[in-house]
């Protein structure tokens, strides 16, 4: 038995969960084990005959029952499990913490709880490509002096939210130095419809967002001077972003593509690599009249590429 101890000990440090799920059937896969020490092993044989308690530190131990063939397996445990801060804190706020509980039907209950808090999303938080009870996003351009998404999305600076993912900030925004964000203007599911912004010092600037399947698709002037589109990976991670300088053919434009994706616990990306390619309208003819059949999309130059950094902070207590 002290050589089956030692042995799971050694998984532990190393993170082997499937090594210690061949040995624990009702094993729970958890964000990682804790690292448990050989060297202060305690075995007790316990009741009904066959079962051994393996205890590692205090109120760290396992349960393991020994077959008449020598097979070991482990029954239960305490302790043993490790989780990250954000998500301890999110279970101890929300009730679910229980430090008497066995390690599986704790994990089961973190499972569910975390599964539920990570799903919840808003209006608010889905046009900044969030999900999650997000207390405050902060985005960080690098190797860019400007917003890649031409300033019509995601601004660099911070935004705060209400614990029910309501943007609550939204008049303290820049699009940039000269262009500080007025007001908010808000559809019948509470989506971001219009963002007004100070364009001169005689007249405002809007810019009017459309929303497809409960997500922005594309943006563009009250008055035509710029449209954009948005586009999104399956699992809704916002792809890239195509702007181009009006609704007549034969304007110039640009795509910028996201990838790289770092992910968080929460499945929120918090860094991503952004590639901006300029676009150049080519015109094109018809072979039989000559005349103007309209325009083709050219890359214009070398792309130029960067990082997006978003350092994310979520409601707990």
């Amino acid at each position: 038995m002290q050589e089956f101890a030692e042995k799971i000990a050694k998984f532990s440090v190393s993170n082997r969960q499937d090594s210690i799920k061949a040995y624990y059937p009702d094993f729970e896969k958890t964000d990682s084990l804790k690292n448990l020490s050989a060297d202060k092993i305690k075995l007790e044989p316990t009741q009904p005959d066959g079962y051994w308690k393996v205890e590692f530190d205090h109120d760290v131990y396992m349960n393991v029952l020994l077959s008449q063939d020598g097979t070991m397996t482990i029954k239960d445990s305490r302790g043993m499990f490790a989780y990250p801060a954000y998500v301890e804190a999110i279970a101890k706020q929300k009730g679910v913490w229980d430090e008497h509980e066995s390690d599986v039907k704790q994990a089961r209950k973190i499972d569910k709880l975390m599964e539920e808090w990570s799903a919840f999303t808003s209006p608010d938080l889905t046009f900044f490509n969030l999900n999650a009870h997000v207390k405050s996003l902060a985005i960080v351009y690098e190797n860019s002096d400007n917003n890649v998404f031409q300033n019509y999305w995601g601004w660099p600076g911070t935004y705060t939210f209400s614990e029910d993912g309501v943007w609550n900030n939204s008049t303290n925004i820049r699009l940039d130095d000269n262009h500080p964000l007025l007001r908010v203007e808000r559809g019948e599911k509470g989506e971001i419809v219009r963002l007004f912004f100070k364009e001169t010092d005689t007249w405002d600037g809007e810019a009017d967002y459309l929303w497809e399947e409960e997500q922005p698709a594309g943006v563009q002037s009250h008055y035509g001077s710029y449209k954009g589109m948005f586009g999104y990976h399956p699992d809704g991670l916002m792809e890239k972003f195509i702007f181009s300088n009006g609704e007549t053919e034969g304007l110039s434009g640009t795509e910028t593509v996201l990838s790289d994706f770092v992910i968080d616990g929460m499945g929120n990306w918090t860094e991503c690599k952004w590639t901006l390619q300029e676009m150049e309208p080519v015109p094109y003819y018809s072979a039989v009249t000559g005349a103007l059949v309209g325009y083709r999309d050219q890359n214009k130059g070398e792309p130029k590429t960067g990082k997006i950094k978003r350092n994310i902070i979520y409601h707990i207590d």
